[in-house]
Protein backbone atom coordinates (compact mmCIF):
# COMPACT_ATOMS: atom_id res chain seq x y z
CA UNK A 1 0.00 0.00 0.00
CA UNK A 2 2.84 2.63 0.86
CA UNK A 3 4.55 1.71 -2.46
CA UNK A 4 1.61 2.27 -4.00
CA UNK A 5 0.67 5.76 -2.98
CA UNK A 6 4.42 6.76 -3.32
CA UNK A 7 3.64 5.55 -7.07
CA UNK A 8 0.83 7.21 -7.69
CA UNK A 9 2.44 10.81 -6.66
CA UNK A 10 4.91 9.90 -9.12
CA UNK A 11 2.71 9.38 -11.66
CA UNK A 12 0.91 12.36 -10.83
CA UNK A 13 4.31 14.67 -10.98
CA UNK A 14 5.46 13.02 -14.16
CA UNK A 15 2.43 15.27 -15.97
CA UNK A 16 5.11 18.42 -16.12
CA UNK A 17 2.62 21.36 -15.90
CA UNK A 18 3.51 23.93 -13.06
CA UNK A 19 0.77 23.06 -11.00
CA UNK A 20 1.56 19.35 -11.14
CA UNK A 21 5.16 20.27 -10.40
CA UNK A 22 4.63 22.58 -7.59
CA UNK A 23 2.58 19.81 -5.76
CA UNK A 24 5.61 17.39 -6.62
CA UNK A 25 7.97 19.99 -4.69
CA UNK A 26 4.68 19.96 -1.66
CA UNK A 27 5.20 16.23 -1.62
CA UNK A 28 8.69 16.07 -1.37
CA UNK A 29 9.01 18.37 1.63
CA UNK A 30 5.87 16.46 3.26
CA UNK A 31 8.31 13.05 2.82
CA UNK A 32 10.93 15.23 4.19
CA UNK A 33 8.96 15.87 8.04
CA UNK A 34 8.18 12.26 7.67
CA UNK A 35 11.41 11.14 7.19
CA UNK A 36 12.68 13.27 10.26
CA UNK A 37 10.02 12.63 12.48
CA UNK A 38 10.25 8.75 11.91
CA UNK A 39 13.97 8.76 12.76
CA UNK A 40 13.32 10.62 15.77
CA UNK A 41 10.34 8.25 17.34
CA UNK A 42 12.79 5.55 15.91
CA UNK A 43 15.82 6.81 17.60
CA UNK A 44 13.92 7.61 21.06
CA UNK A 45 12.70 4.01 20.85
CA UNK A 46 16.32 2.91 20.04
CA UNK A 47 17.72 4.94 22.85
CA UNK A 48 15.53 3.03 25.55
CA UNK A 49 15.55 -0.42 23.89
CA UNK A 50 18.36 -1.65 25.99
CA UNK A 51 16.65 -0.77 29.56
CA UNK A 52 13.49 -2.35 28.10
CA UNK A 53 15.41 -5.65 27.45
CA UNK A 54 16.38 -5.23 31.21
CA UNK A 55 13.16 -4.42 32.42
CA UNK A 56 11.65 -7.79 30.60
CA UNK A 57 13.95 -9.74 31.44
CA UNK A 58 14.29 -9.03 35.08
CA UNK A 59 14.56 -12.06 37.62
CA UNK A 60 13.32 -11.07 41.13
CA UNK A 61 10.71 -8.05 42.51
CA UNK A 62 11.97 -7.70 46.31
CA UNK A 63 15.99 -7.41 47.91
CA UNK A 64 15.70 -11.11 49.67
CA UNK A 65 15.50 -12.41 46.38
CA UNK A 66 18.18 -10.42 44.75
CA UNK A 67 21.55 -12.26 44.39
CA UNK A 68 24.84 -11.45 42.56
CA UNK A 69 24.12 -11.05 38.58
CA UNK A 70 20.38 -10.94 38.87
CA UNK A 71 18.35 -8.26 36.92
CA UNK A 72 15.81 -6.70 39.41
CA UNK A 73 12.53 -3.72 39.04
CA UNK A 74 12.46 -3.26 42.97
CA UNK A 75 9.97 -0.83 44.95
CA UNK A 76 10.67 0.33 48.41
CA UNK A 77 11.45 3.51 50.28
CA UNK A 78 14.67 5.32 50.33
CA UNK A 79 16.30 4.66 53.78
CA UNK A 80 18.90 7.25 53.81
CA UNK A 81 22.48 6.93 52.99
CA UNK A 82 25.85 5.96 54.16
CA UNK A 83 27.15 9.61 54.45
CA UNK A 84 25.63 12.48 55.38
CA UNK A 85 22.59 13.55 52.83
CA UNK A 86 22.57 15.94 50.30
CA UNK A 87 20.91 20.03 49.39
CA UNK A 88 19.24 21.30 47.10
CA UNK A 89 21.04 24.32 45.39
CA UNK A 90 18.09 26.87 46.50
CA UNK A 91 15.71 25.21 49.22
CA UNK A 92 18.66 23.37 51.15
CA UNK A 93 16.22 20.53 50.77
CA UNK A 94 17.72 16.93 52.57
CA UNK A 95 17.63 14.18 49.63
CA UNK A 96 19.81 11.53 48.06
CA UNK A 97 19.69 13.09 44.50
CA UNK A 98 18.28 16.38 42.60
CA UNK A 99 17.56 18.16 39.69
CA UNK A 100 17.08 21.92 40.03
CA UNK A 101 16.71 24.86 37.23
CA UNK A 102 16.33 28.19 37.35
CA UNK A 103 14.54 29.47 35.05
CA UNK A 104 12.62 32.63 33.10
CA UNK A 105 9.11 33.25 31.86
CA UNK A 106 9.53 35.24 28.31
CA UNK A 107 6.58 36.56 26.49
CA UNK A 108 6.94 37.89 22.99
CA UNK A 109 6.19 41.49 22.30
CA UNK A 110 3.27 41.31 20.85
CA UNK A 111 2.00 38.02 22.44
CA UNK A 112 0.18 37.20 25.73
CA UNK A 113 1.35 33.85 25.61
CA UNK A 114 4.29 33.22 27.59
CA UNK A 115 7.08 29.92 28.43
CA UNK A 116 9.24 28.70 30.70
CA UNK A 117 13.23 29.04 29.75
CA UNK A 118 16.06 27.47 31.93
CA UNK A 119 19.17 29.31 32.45
CA UNK A 120 20.95 27.02 34.50
CA UNK A 121 20.85 23.25 35.47
CA UNK A 122 22.72 21.67 38.15
CA UNK A 123 22.38 17.64 39.43
CA UNK A 124 24.08 15.55 41.87
CA UNK A 125 22.91 12.27 43.37
CA UNK A 126 24.74 9.72 46.03
CA UNK A 127 24.88 6.01 46.86
CA UNK A 128 21.48 5.64 48.75
CA UNK A 129 19.98 2.54 51.04
CA UNK A 130 16.26 0.73 49.61
CA UNK A 131 14.37 -0.97 52.22
CA UNK A 132 11.07 -3.45 51.43
CA UNK A 133 9.52 -5.64 53.77
CA UNK A 134 12.06 -8.33 52.74
CA UNK A 135 15.53 -6.29 53.54
CA UNK A 136 17.86 -3.09 52.54
CA UNK A 137 20.24 -2.88 49.71
CA UNK A 138 22.23 -0.43 48.33
CA UNK A 139 21.19 1.49 44.95
CA UNK A 140 24.06 3.44 43.06
CA UNK A 141 22.45 5.97 40.58
CA UNK A 142 25.70 6.98 39.00
CA UNK A 143 24.96 6.11 35.08
CA UNK A 144 20.99 6.03 35.39
CA UNK A 145 18.01 7.24 34.17
CA UNK A 146 16.25 9.57 37.14
CA UNK A 147 12.91 10.52 36.88
CA UNK A 148 12.24 12.48 40.03
CA UNK A 149 9.42 14.08 41.88
CA UNK A 150 9.03 18.22 42.46
CA UNK A 151 10.20 18.79 45.84
CA UNK A 152 10.54 22.37 45.77
CA UNK A 153 9.68 25.61 43.02
CA UNK A 154 9.47 29.41 43.54
CA UNK A 155 6.75 31.41 41.94
CA UNK A 156 7.23 34.30 39.46
CA UNK A 157 5.01 37.41 39.53
CA UNK A 158 5.12 38.36 35.77
CA UNK A 159 7.05 37.65 32.71
CA UNK A 160 9.90 39.20 30.82
CA UNK A 161 10.07 40.56 27.03
CA UNK A 162 12.12 38.13 24.60
CA UNK A 163 13.63 41.89 23.90
CA UNK A 164 14.74 42.86 27.32
CA UNK A 165 16.32 39.07 27.71
CA UNK A 166 18.01 39.58 24.34
CA UNK A 167 19.16 43.18 25.56
CA UNK A 168 20.23 42.17 28.91
CA UNK A 169 21.40 38.47 28.85
CA UNK A 170 19.71 35.38 30.65
CA UNK A 171 21.41 35.29 33.67
CA UNK A 172 18.58 36.61 36.40
CA UNK A 173 18.81 36.23 39.90
CA UNK A 174 15.93 34.00 41.93
CA UNK A 175 14.75 37.48 43.38
CA UNK A 176 13.49 39.12 40.21
CA UNK A 177 10.37 38.88 39.53
CA UNK A 178 10.07 37.00 36.56
CA UNK A 179 12.34 34.04 37.62
CA UNK A 180 11.50 30.84 39.77
CA UNK A 181 13.90 27.59 40.63
CA UNK A 182 12.49 23.98 40.16
CA UNK A 183 13.80 21.55 42.57
CA UNK A 184 13.22 17.92 41.58
CA UNK A 185 14.56 15.63 44.60
CA UNK A 186 14.64 11.64 46.18
CA UNK A 187 14.30 12.39 49.86
CA UNK A 188 14.38 9.68 52.88
CA UNK A 189 10.98 8.22 52.55
CA UNK A 190 10.06 8.59 49.44
CA UNK A 191 8.58 5.48 47.66
CA UNK A 192 11.23 4.52 44.27
CA UNK A 193 11.03 2.19 41.85
CA UNK A 194 14.50 0.82 40.65
CA UNK A 195 15.67 -1.07 37.73
CA UNK A 196 19.35 -2.88 37.29
CA UNK A 197 21.64 -5.62 37.90
CA UNK A 198 22.87 -6.50 41.78
CA UNK A 199 26.55 -6.93 41.97
CA UNK A 200 28.00 -8.47 45.40
CA UNK A 201 26.76 -10.79 47.82
CA UNK A 202 25.05 -10.37 51.49
CA UNK A 203 25.34 -6.98 53.07
CA UNK A 204 27.82 -5.97 50.74
CA UNK A 205 25.03 -6.49 47.54
CA UNK A 206 24.56 -2.91 45.52
CA UNK A 207 22.12 -2.52 42.58
CA UNK A 208 23.52 -0.39 39.42
CA UNK A 209 20.37 1.45 38.63
CA UNK A 210 19.69 1.62 35.05
CA UNK A 211 16.56 3.97 35.74
CA UNK A 212 14.97 4.73 39.17
CA UNK A 213 11.14 6.37 38.71
CA UNK A 214 8.57 7.10 40.99
CA UNK A 215 5.81 6.84 38.89
CA UNK A 216 3.85 3.11 39.09
CA UNK A 217 2.85 3.17 35.57
CA UNK A 218 7.01 3.06 34.77
CA UNK A 219 6.71 -0.76 33.12
CA UNK A 220 3.73 0.62 30.67
CA UNK A 221 5.45 3.53 29.80
CA UNK A 222 8.54 2.28 28.94
CA UNK A 223 6.75 -0.34 27.08
CA UNK A 224 4.51 2.29 24.98
CA UNK A 225 7.58 4.40 24.26
CA UNK A 226 9.67 1.49 22.72
CA UNK A 227 6.67 -0.43 20.81
CA UNK A 228 4.65 2.72 19.94
CA UNK A 229 7.37 4.92 18.81
CA UNK A 230 9.95 2.46 17.56
CA UNK A 231 6.55 1.07 15.16
CA UNK A 232 5.10 4.56 14.46
CA UNK A 233 8.66 5.86 13.66
CA UNK A 234 10.17 2.93 11.39
CA UNK A 235 6.47 3.32 8.97
CA UNK A 236 6.91 7.01 8.91
CA UNK A 237 10.31 7.02 8.18
CA UNK A 238 9.86 4.76 5.45
CA UNK A 239 6.67 6.57 3.71
CA UNK A 240 8.69 9.70 3.74
CA UNK A 241 12.02 8.21 2.46
CA UNK A 242 9.45 6.49 -0.61
CA UNK A 243 7.90 9.82 -1.16
CA UNK A 244 11.14 11.94 -1.22
CA UNK A 245 12.47 9.21 -3.81
CA UNK A 246 8.86 9.07 -6.04
CA UNK A 247 8.68 12.84 -5.84
CA UNK A 248 12.76 13.85 -6.46
CA UNK A 249 12.61 14.40 -10.07
CA UNK A 250 10.76 17.79 -10.09
CA UNK A 251 12.79 19.29 -7.45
Amino acid sequence: MVIICASAIGLTVAGGSPAIERYGITAYEVGLVLLIAGGTLAGIAAGRYGEYRQFTAGTASTVRDSFDGDIVTLTGTVAGTAGSLLQTPYSNTPCVAYDARLETNLRAETDAHTFWTVDDRSTDHQQFLLEDDTGTIAIDPTDSRLTLPTCAQSDAQESVSMAHRLRYGRANPIDERHSRYTEHCLQPGDTVGVLGRVTGSGSERTVDATAIFSASTYGETLTRTVSWNGAVGVVLFVVGFLIMIVTSGVV
